[in-house]
């Protein structure tokens, strides 16, 4: 962390109860895009609006076996039904591009060996706009921690308006959004 931002923490800040990580990854819901048809393949829910085709049921698996929520454990290549919706939308992503101080654009790993590119937005938060010189300092500040390519880890939690989708991050084991109140980078939303 940027050593700027370790001295600007003299006010204590009131922060954000920190989300659970204990969720796994790899979650899937097994769907059918046109429901009740017998005769529509079944698809996992990858999130993001992407699918993939179920191209075969594993062996002694039947499709009420996988239909609903399930993991794909990638050590031991097996399916797992112990796993809730509230699991769902866990992801392993790369930072692209720092858009402005509660924004950025990643590189999600959806599984499979299928990726997209969204915008994220921090949950929570809200940073100043870009157009302050504030704001200009809190992008500059997110450039120095997030920089291109650095790995996250985040919850998907829906999406606004803009078509970015809210997200609980964390950076390094650290939740960004009570980073960004503790360095008085943002205020709370």
């Amino acid at each position: 962390m940027s050593q700027t931002l370790s001295r600007q923490t003299k006010k204590t800040v009131s922060l954000l109860p920190e989300p659970s990580r204990k969720r796994p990854f790899y979650v899937y819901e097994v769907k059918r895009l046109i429901s009740g048809s017998k005769n529509s393949n079944p698809l996992f829910d990858l999130g993001f609006n992407f699918y993939r085709n179920l191209e075969e049921i594993p062996r002694g698996k039947s499709l009420q076996d996988l239909e609903g929520v399930v993991r794909w454990d990638l050590t031991q290549k097996k399916w797992e039904r112990d796993v809730s919706t509230h699991d769902r939308y866990h992801y392993h992503g790369r930072v692209s591009e720092v858009i402005d101080g509660d924004t950025f654009r990643v590189v999600i790993d959806l599984g499979f060996k299928c990726f997209t590119r969204q915008y994220l937005r921090l949950s929570a938060v809200n940073a100043p706009e870009l157009k302050t010189s504030a704001g200009k300092k809190v992008k500059v500040e997110l450039m120095k921690l997030l920089a291109e390519g650095a790995a996250i880890e985040f919850i998907s939690l829906g999406y606004d308006r803009y078509r970015r989708y809210i997200s609980d991050v964390w950076f390094r084991d650290e939740y960004l959004s009570n980073f960004l109140l503790k360095n008085h980078l943002a205020k709370k939303a």
